[in-house]
């Protein structure tokens, strides 16, 4: 069986402890992985200068595979984010954050799966269509009319700080708050 090489990038804070179970789960699964362990973080600063050293770059461009835990970006100190440094460097185009309905947590719309480009704002790019959701369309509370409305914007939603205030104007739902 093959063996496959993998840059880890463990992090720092609870990066390290996430990350050894990350690679407990993943030897359960029968893959052959040589793990070529590097350093990012706040927790490397004063080791190397910066929290991304060049050694996690070049890593992942030998191995072209990274899997990486929690890191810290040094608040205050001139550096971006690692999470951030990594996409431009490696020209990684995407970075897709999952928004799932979860039952018991009031919202405006029941059983819809929502995946968001952080970096584009609030863009519809994939649904997934659960058990409930025609009826909301049916009654007029389900998504239906929030495409029709982003549709009709959509040339005035050119940046991502024009399609966060559409979404907060439009979509944003009042949560009471916690006493």
């Amino acid at each position: 069986m093959a063996e496959y090489r993998v840059t880890c990038i463990p992090g720092d804070g609870i990066g390290p402890e996430i990350m050894a179970a990350t690679k407990v789960a993943l030897a359960a699964t029968g893959v052959r992985i040589a793990w070529i362990d590097v350093e990012a973080g706040a927790e490397v600063m004063d080791k190397y200068g910066t929290p991304l050293p060049q050694q996690v770059i070049d890593s992942i461009r030998d191995t072209r595979v990274a899997i990486k835990g929690p890191v810290t970006t040094p608040i205050g100190s001139g550096f971006r984010s690692v999470n951030v440094a990594l996409r431009k460097e490696l020209d990684l185009y995407a970075n897709l954050r999952p928004a799932v309905s979860i039952p018991g947590v009031r919202s405006r719309y029941l059983g819809v799966d929502l995946v968001l480009d952080q970096d584009q704002g609030p863009l519809l790019l994939e649904l997934n269509a659960r058990p409930g959701l025609a009826i909301q369309i049916a009654n007029a509370d389900g998504l239906m009319h929030r495409v029709k409305l982003v549709q009709e914007h959509f040339q005035e939603l050119a940046s991502v700080e024009a399609r966060i205030a559409f979404a907060r104007r439009h979509f944003a739902v009042n949560q009471p708050s916690a006493a």
